[in-house]
Order: structure tokens, then sequence, then C-alpha cells
């Protein structure tokens, strides 16, 4: 199944976990979507949430979600509190979440009497300060994906569940390959497999 892989800080991770942020902007949409939905070619796209290393750590432990910066995260670690945890998951660099994607705002920067900004209407679903949306869009214009059917891994997934392309889709040049060389599904399945995070919104293949 054609899908999109979105990269997310872990504070905007936590905030959809939560159910708090249900817009996440963007400074673009993927297009190529937008296009089918409009001409009913589909209905829209799954949108898997990839978190991204770094501190904050987001983890979930005794059924809650819970954000912790460095200072806390070394003295957890340096005390073992780990090991009185029971169900203790670490999400990030890992896939926890999916959402579906079919509908977007477009924020348009405009300038009055001299001073610039973007509707803040939005900004309670966005989970954005209008300092941030500012620093974010740099006066270009910026676009809020909605977040619907909200699906929580119950095991998060990990990249290797995701590939570049399909066997008949491939992203890979073949001609560079030797003259009388082929390639057999497990060779192809190791090419093709996600090994590096998204930047930004990557179009992948996942099982389902």
């Amino acid at each position: 199944m054609k899908a999109i892989l979105l990269p997310f800080r872990s504070q905007h991770a936590y905030n959809i976990l939560l159910g708090k942020k249900t817009l996440e902007l963007r400074t673009r949409i993927p297009k190529e979507i937008i296009e089918q939905i409009k001409n009913k070619e589909i209905d829209g796209v799954w949108v898997y949430g990839y978190v991204t290393k770094g501190y904050p750590l987001l983890n979930y432990i005794d059924d809650k979600y819970k954000l912790m910066d460095r200072k806390n995260h070394t003295i957890f670690h340096n005390i073992g509190m780990y090991e009185f945890y029971s169900d203790n998951i670490h999400l990030n660099g890992t896939i926890p979440f999916r959402f579906w994607f079919d509908e977007y705002e477009e924020l348009e920067y405009t300038i009055f009497m001299g001073f610039g900004g973007y509707n803040d209407d939005l900004n309670d679903l966005l989970c954005l300060t209008d300092e941030e949306i500012d620093d974010y869009g740099k006066g270009k214009n910026l676009y809020a994906w909605h977040i619907k059917k909200l699906h929580i891994f119950d095991k998060p997934k990990a990249l290797s569940e995701f590939y570049r392309g399909t066997f008949y889709e491939t992203p890979f040049k073949l001609s560079t390959l030797n003259k009388g060389e082929y390639i057999n599904k497990e060779k192809w399945l190791d090419m093709a497999t996600l090994k590096r995070p998204p930047q930004s919104y990557q179009y992948v293949w996942v099982k389902e």
C-alpha cells in the first residue's frame, strides 16, 4: 500500500498522541496525492509518523506518554530507574502512529499596516504560538495537514517495515546492473527497505 512517511519532533508527536494536535504545519503538501483526491481517484492516504531522534525523549511508561529532557534522562539512566518500569517503550526513532490525510488548510502570510503575520485561528489545533509559526514560515505560505482517524500502534513500527518502491515500481536504476546480473527477491528487498528516516515527507510502501 502506498503511503506517506512524515518526520515529527518528539514534542509534536507527543501532542498528536495525546489528541491535542489535530493539524500539522508544513511548507509543502503532496501535490500528487491532492490531485488524485480532487479527481476522486483515491479518498486519501495514510500518513505514518516517524519520531525523530534526540531530546526531549518520548517514552510510553505506565500507560502514559512522557517527554524527558537530557537532565532527567541522565538521572533516570544513572540510577537505573528504567528497570522499575514495566512496558517502558522508547518512541524516538520509531513510527508509533498513523493518520488519514485528505484535507489541508493554507495559511497565507499577509501584511496589514506594515505588520505581517499568519491567520492565528488555527494556533490551538496546531499547538503552536504566533512566534513559532512566524519563525517556521518566514513569510511564505504554509499548509496545515488535517490529522484524521489517528491510529496508535500497539507496537511502534520500524523503518525496516517500509519500502522505497514496489518490485514493479522500483526507484532504483536497474541500468546500473552489470551485464547478465539480475535482482532476485532477497536482493531487491535489501535495496528497497527503508534504512534512513526522511527529512521531509516521503512516499513509501508498507505491507498491510
